[in-house]
């Protein structure tokens, strides 16, 4: 006898960081028929935000306590290599050396390698060097106030990507500082991917603070997520479908401060040291990993829809969609294969 359930599932993702974040929603439709797959859902908390993961299986249920309690351990040793709100995490350790010359983690020279490449590839728009000018700005404080020109200039001296090096296991810092919160999520997404594949799960969805990676299918179907539309409570810009790729949205929109009736966004532009303030308020990349898609989706929404777009087409391994404009008058626009996702 085949027995016919369709269940609906949704997560709505918010972004609790300074990344200014969209939420994306995934929409997890599925169906059992005669097969005798299963699936099993994991939650918890992680980086200032939360985790969803779905797997799809057979004989889960023996599994799912080793399985969470093996991610809330990578996890926690994540966050000892990357949060610069835990004192003793390697990034702490190598921001406070007065030493230029450190030994870092296989994971720290990981993150830096691909910050690089996303760097270089976005015209300095990613730029992970860009603490100093968090602090400066200062979004996270009550006290709240514009720096002036100067200040921003002087701080402008002090950050870029391409003033360290990376030599075996060491970086070579000359005194700039790191913050990888535009990436992490997107690195502890990919990892947990990886120790999922290592178990022998080929199916599943792993979600981080919105960034999200889709690995084979949702039992029967691809993948099926819904992007948030910025200006529409429960609305939807687009429904993509995804199978082994990765996703994260980048927003001006949701994380800002107003000042004197002036709305300053959490996203600063490394470049001139200041909130980005074109109209182009979030932009959704498709990659291969979770890392890439995530530092992407902050150095294009840096760049806005002109310059971002041309990136892309150029990038055969990306592909993305720009929201532009108002509430009342705003447009999409698409890299030149992001079609092949729409549902």
């Amino acid at each position: 006898m085949m027995i016919l359930v369709v269940n609906f599932y949704s997560f709505l993702f918010y972004i609790l960081n300074n990344k200014g974040r969209l939420f994306i929603s995934a929409f997890l439709f599925f169906t059992v028929s005669c097969t005798n797959k299963e699936s099993i859902h994991l939650n918890g908390f992680t980086m200032g935000t939360t985790y969803q993961i779905k797997i799809i299986g057979k004989d889960l249920s023996k599994e799912k306590i080793q399985i969470k309690s093996k991610i809330d351990s990578l996890l926690y040793d994540f966050n000892n290599i990357f949060s610069t709100y835990i004192d003793t995490s390697e990034i702490v350790r190598i921001n406070e050396s007065i030493k230029d010359t450190l030994n870092i983690s296989y994971h720290m020279k990981k993150i830096m390698n691909e910050s690089f490449y996303v760097y270089r590839n976005t015209y300095r728009s990613f730029d992970p060097t860009i603490k100093p000018l968090l602090n400066l700005w200062n979004f996270d404080n009550d006290k709240f106030s514009i720096p002036d020109k100067k200040k921003v200039n002087n701080v402008l001296k002090t950050i870029g990507f391409n003033k360290i090096s990376i030599e075996d296991n060491y970086v070579i810092k000359n005194n700039i500082n790191f913050d990888f919160n535009a990436i992490a999520k997107g690195y502890a997404v990919d990892l947990i991917g990886s120790y999922l594949k290592k178990r022998g799960h080929n199916d599943f969805l792993v979600e981080i603070g919105g960034e999200l990676l889709c690995s084979g299918t949702n039992k029967k179907d691809q993948w099926t997520i819904g992007l948030q539309n910025p200006y529409i409570d429960n609305g939807y810009v687009e429904i993509i479908k995804l199978k082994n790729k990765a996703i994260a949205t980048s927003g001006t929109y949701i994380n800002f401060y107003t000042h004197n009736g002036i709305s300053y966004s959490h996203i600063i532009n490394p470049i001139n040291g200041y909130p980005v303030n074109h109209k182009t308020v979030s932009v959704t990349v498709v990659a291969n990993n979770c890392l890439i898609a995530d530092a992407y989706a902050t150095g294009l929404l840096v760049l806005g829809n002109i310059k971002g777009l041309e990136i892309v087409n150029k990038n055969k391994d990306i592909e993305a969609m720009f929201v532009t404009g108002t509430k009342n008058d705003y447009v999409v626009e698409y890299s030149e294969n992001f079609g092949s996702f729409i549902d």
